[in-house]
């Protein structure tokens, strides 16, 4: 908890991406008791260090997560892979909740557009704004009543202009 209260300094710097992941979630893991939520987790191993803000982007994986639990009402499994993509490391979080509309899908990463009744609509445009900063891309797929999949995708090695 201390490690995630200090705020990010905005430094890039190696990062074992699995751990960074498994850090969060058994953060997150932590809120989800009473929720009948699991993560289960998919790590792909050998995959190479992502110049990263550590901090920045577990907020990132912090929100996605929260948003997969929301999406499983009745409670249910996220799955979390990771894997290498050409230059790139793949962060997928699946959930077999709600789904996201098709209307809704176009308007996810606008600032202040939100389907919840207490959300601000904040969440997933700061989330894509960090990973954009870190010249990466921030992805959603879903079908209504099967569930979605948020995917991260982070190079390898810095991108010019990275900063966060």
């Amino acid at each position: 908890l201390l490690k995630f209260s200090k705020p990010s300094k905005g430094d890039f710097k190696p990062t074992d991406i699995n751990a960074a992941v498994e850090n969060t979630a058994k953060l997150v893991e932590q809120s989800f008791f009473g929720s009948n939520v699991t993560i289960v987790r998919k790590y792909a191993d050998g995959i190479p260090s992502v110049s990263m803000d550590e901090k920045l982007m577990q907020e990132v994986f912090i929100n996605l997560l929260k948003n997969a639990q929301e999406a499983l009402p009745e409670g249910g499994t996220i799955t979390i892979y990771t894997s290498k993509e050409d230059d790139n490391v793949r962060i997928d979080l699946n959930d077999a909740g709600t789904g996201i509309s098709e209307e809704d899908m176009k308007n996810i990463f606008v600032p202040f557009f939100t389907t919840k009744e207490q959300g601000t609509g904040l969440g997933l445009s700061v989330c894509y704004g960090i990973v954009k900063a870190h010249g990466g891309e921030l992805k959603y797929s879903s079908e209504p009543g099967k569930g979605t999949t948020a995917t991260v995708l982070l190079p390898f090695s810095p991108r010019r202009g990275q900063t966060a």
